[in-house]
C-alpha cells in the first residue's frame, strides 16, 4: 500500500484528465480506490468534462487489514486501502458519488498467489470476482441500508447509458433485451466448488454474503441456476454502441 499511495492514484487521475482536457476525449475511470480520487474528478466534471468513474466490491468491502490474514489473494492494484480511507469511499459511494460498481477480474493459477513462494511484490497482482460483483454490491448495500434500485443502477443501467447500449440493456423494459438476475436474502459461503471457474481461489473464498444469486436470464435464456450452476448456452453477441 506504500508503494502505491493515494497520491499517486490521485496524481495519474489528474494527468488523465488534463489529456481528456486537451483532447477532448470522453474518459472513464475504472478501479478508484479513494475518495481523494473521487474529489478531483467531480472537479472536473463540475467545468463539464465528459468523465465517468466506477469502484470495485473489494475496495468497499475489504481494507488494508485483510493482508495479515489472506496475503497475497488482497494484491490488487490501486491496493486495498486503510480502514479509516475505506469508510470514505463507503460513504462516497452511498452518496451516489460513483457512477457505478464493477469487477477487477483477474483469476490466476492458485501457485501466483503462493505466500509462501512470491512476496507481495512478485505474486499475481489482481482480485478473482467477476462473477461475485453483484453480491459485493448487494452485501455494500445491505450493510449500509441502501434501496436494492441502487444496485440495479450501479451494475446495470449505468453502464449500459455510459456505453451506448441502454436502447437494449440496463433496465427492465419492453422493448429490451430480457437480462434478468434472481436474488434472494439466503446467505451464499464462497467455496472453490461454487465460483464455477478455472481457477477458483479468490479474495472472496470462505467469505459470506447476506445474499444469493438463484437464477441469471440472458436475452430470456436462463444461463445459471443456483441447484443447477451454469448451464450452456449460446446467447453471447458482440455489442456496439448506438
Amino acid at each position: 500500500m506504500e508503494s502505491r499511495p493515494i497520491a499517486a492514484e490521485v496524481e495519474a487521475v489528474e494527468r488523465a484528465i488534463q489529456y481528456a482536457t486537451i483532447t477532448g476525449c470522453p474518459l472513464h475511470f475504472v478501479h478508484i480506490s479513494s475518495v481523494e480520487a473521487v474529489s478531483v474528478i467531480e472537479q472536473a466534471r463540475a467545468r463539464d468534462l465528459n468523465i465517468s468513474l466506477e469502484t470495485c466490491p473489494h475496495y468497499l468491502l475489504f481494507s488494508h487489514d485483510v493482508l495479515t490474514q489472506k496475503n497475497n489473494l488482497g494484491k490488487c492494484a490501486p491496493p486495498l486501502r486503510q480502514k479509516e480511507d475505506q469508510q470514505k469511499l463507503r460513504q462516497a459511494m452511498k452518496a451516489n458519488r460513483i457512477d457505478f460498481l464493477t469487477s477487477d477480474h483477474s483469476p490466476c493459477e492458485a501457485d501466483l498467489k503462493d505466500a509462501s513462494t512470491y512476496n507481495i511484490f512478485d505474486a499475481w497482482g489482481g482480485i478473482n470476482g467477476g462473477g461475485l460483483t453483484l453480491l459485493g454490491a448487494l452485501q455494500f448495500a445491505i450493510e449500509e441500508e441502501i434501496d436494492f434500485q441502487h444496485v440495479a443502477n450501479w451494475t446495470a443501467k449505468h453502464p449500459a447509458e455510459r456505453f451506448g447500449i441502454a436502447n437494449r440493456k440496463g433496465s427492465i423494459q419492453e422493448g429490451k433485451e430480457a437480462d434478468l438476475v434472481f436474488v434472494s436474502l439466503d446467505e451464499h459461503l464462497v467455496t472453490l466448488d461454487n465460483m464455477y471457474a478455472k481457477h477458483p481461489l479468490s479474495l472472496y473464498t470462505n467469505e459470506r454474503f447476506q445474499a444469493s444469486i438463484e437464477s441469471v436470464y440472458s436475452a430470456g435464456v436462463e444461463v445459471f441456476s443456483r441447484k443447477v450452476g451454469p448451464i450452456q448456452s449460446k446467447t453471447g453477441k458482440w455489442l456496439t454502441a448506438y
